[in-house]
């Protein structure tokens, strides 16, 4: 196997990792929205629940389908490929934002209002 089809190989696998991974971490997002009371954004002073719902169920939209079709390219040709690409990216900007930003917050004012 020559040098150039192992880093070929190689890309193929990490691109096809970073597209799996999106597609949890969307899920993972929308999950966490879902399971949250609409009281809590507004007492942590954020944006309401049902922008931060539309946002995250069209992350893991698209994020699910980039990992859909990257499975499918690994089961039909043996050969992983990567299909993160521009949307993919933003899929999983918005999915690491709400997990890093507004989900944290959202953990101190929980349905008692004394965190979890």
């Amino acid at each position: 196997m020559s040098y150039l089809v192992f880093v070929l190989m190689l890309e193929g696998w990490i691109m096809f990792a970073l597209t799996v991974t999106g597609g949890v971490l969307a899920l993972w997002a929308v999950a966490d929205c879902v399971s949250r009371g609409g009281t809590q954004f507004e007492r942590a002073g954020l944006r309401g629940k049902q922008f931060w719902l539309i946002l995250t169920v069209i992350a893991a939209v698209v994020a699910g389908l980039g990992a859909w079709s990257s499975l499918v390219a690994l089961l039909q040709y043996g050969s992983p490929t990567g299909q993160l690409g521009l949307f993919g990216i933003a899929a999983l900007c918005v999915a690491a934002v709400y997990l890093a930003g507004p989900r944290r917050q959202l953990k101190l004012y929980g349905d008692s209002g004394y965190g979890y």
